[in-house]
């Protein structure tokens, strides 16, 4: 059993590490959705997207932005802007009756340097 948890905590630590693989992971099912959901013949318009910004540098406004020119070009889906990470879950669940929401994505603190934990030199 700690072997295991020694492996999970190592492929966290590097997933951590990489803020292109924390993007890619968000991206992807989302792209899959609109693949998936064009090649069945159904066209995606205003999925809710709820996005947690706990970061708020450079790197959390361009993927905003990136956000923003989907929801103005494309429609696809359409962001819900959040700072709290309760409050978009609270919203989250009560997507049923309120469609609020359907998804969300959390930009962490330190998105573009990863953890300071992970950081060489930190604690």
């Amino acid at each position: 059993m700690n072997r295991m948890l020694a492996i999970v905590e190592r492929e966290m630590r590097k997933f951590f590490r990489s803020p292109a693989l924390m993007m890619v992971s968000m991206i992807f099912p989302l792209v899959q959705l609109i693949v998936l959901g064009n090649a069945f013949g159904g066209k995606i318009r205003d999925a809710r997207l709820g996005l947690v910004d706990q970061d708020g540098g450079t790197q959390a406004l361009k993927i905003r932005e990136a956000f923003d020119s989907v929801r103005a070009n494309m429609r696809t889906f359409l962001p819900v802007y959040y700072t709290d990470q309760k409050k978009a879950m609270e919203d989250a669940q009560r997507k049923n009756r309120g469609r609020r929401h359907y998804s969300s994505a959390i930009f962490p603190p330190g998105l573009r340097t990863g953890p300071p934990a992970n950081r060489p030199g930190g604690g």
